[in-house]
């Protein structure tokens, strides 16, 4: 909106009343008393007058004032649209641990939210953030209208998990039945793949092929998975191991586990606990990002409790506790199942 072309269209018509303590209407120092009745920042009027520069707020009450001010002098006011709202915040895990994680889910997710089929590879030990990405991506995807999101985690022997018909010995044989079941797995049009695959991945007991021999379990991904996908589906690879993969078949982003002051400043947001607790926590977790957002969500510990006294190695005990907490609350069997719906 050209706010001085609009401010000066309406003074011609506007009778020069003169308002005691606020100048004459319509004046710059009138707009600023009207703004700051309204709740606005009376000290924003000359810059989004001049530089179009202020808050979406104030930009808002401005354009209701010249509105009201149209009206009055019987005059049309072209008023644009509202100025869009901020971009969501991101997650909190994204936010403090690390530019990759940032990078992939602001980049994809803007991606499918424009229409577009993205590619992309994200590649980390664990505890580097595949996981953690990936629930985040999941959650903010299932908003998009008309989307099919499709989760798929590809650890172990995974014959059950894609429905893999039995195909003999042969390379040529398991090959087709692997590559049709990959093809099974793949969401409809438009839709999204979130995969995270392991570097163990067996069919039956046999490893990932091709007619011409074995793959690595990352160069099958990428082929059947990613390259093979039709167009409309955006695809996201969360690779444990990248070896085999083959070179240009989508972009890839190396994540890596948050740094000791990363995991410690966000323990400290998310629990509010000491400096001192939350560097203890962190030794406790091996800055593993599954761990740290579990211990998050948990709500764990008590910030008056001590510290732990011992390695920086976590107990069995305490893990196998919050692995259950964990286990009741997102491994529920709806959550579970709606991995394969369609949304």
């Amino acid at each position: 909106m050209d706010w001085k072309a609009a401010l000066a269209e309406l003074r011609v018509h506007l009778p020069p009343q003169q308002e005691p303590g606020r100048g004459v209407r319509g004046s710059l120092r009138w707009l600023e008393a009207e703004l700051r009745e309204r709740g606005g920042n009376p000290a924003s009027v000359r810059n989004i007058v001049y530089r179009d520069v202020g808050t979406p707020r104030d930009k808002a009450l401005l354009r209701g004032i010249l509105a009201d001010l149209a009206r009055e002098a019987g005059r049309p006011l072209e008023v644009a649209a509202p100025d869009p709202a901020p971009p969501a915040p991101l997650p909190p895990e994204l936010e403090l641990l690390g530019r990759a994680k940032k990078r992939a889910y602001k980049q994809f997710l803007a991606g499918v939210r424009a229409g577009r089929s993205p590619r992309l590879i994200v590649t980390g030990r664990p505890g580097a953030g595949k996981t953690v990405l990936l629930d985040h991506l999941e959650r903010a995807l299932e908003e998009v209208p008309g989307l099919s999101v499709r989760r798929l985690g590809l650890d172990g022997d995974v014959a059950d998990t894609l429905r893999l018909t039995p195909a003999g010995t042969s390379w040529a044989g398991q090959a087709a039945a692997q590559a049709e079941a990959a093809r099974r797995a793949l969401p409809p049009v438009p839709g999204v793949l979130l995969a995270r695959v392991t570097s163990d991945v067996r069919f039956g007991g046999e490893p990932p092929r091709s007619p011409d021999g074995p793959l690595t379990p990352a160069a099958w991904a990428a082929e059947h998975l990613l390259r093979l996908a039709p167009p409309g589906v955006a695809v996201l690879l969360a690779l444990e191991d990248a070896a085999g993969l083959p070179p240009g078949v989508a972009e890839v982003i190396d994540l890596r586990p948050p740094t000791p002051a990363e995991a410690r400043a966000y323990l400290m947001a998310r629990l509010g606990v000491s400096r001192e607790r939350a560097d203890a926590l962190v030794r406790e977790t091996g800055r593993h990002l599954d761990r740290l957002a579990l211990l998050a969500a948990g709500g764990e510990p008590d910030p008056a409790a001590p510290p732990p006294a011992s390695s920086p190695t976590p107990t069995c005990g305490g893990w196998r506790r919050r692995c259950r907490r964990w286990k009741a609350t997102f491994c529920a069997p709806s959550l579970l199942r709606r991995r394969w719906e369609t949304r």
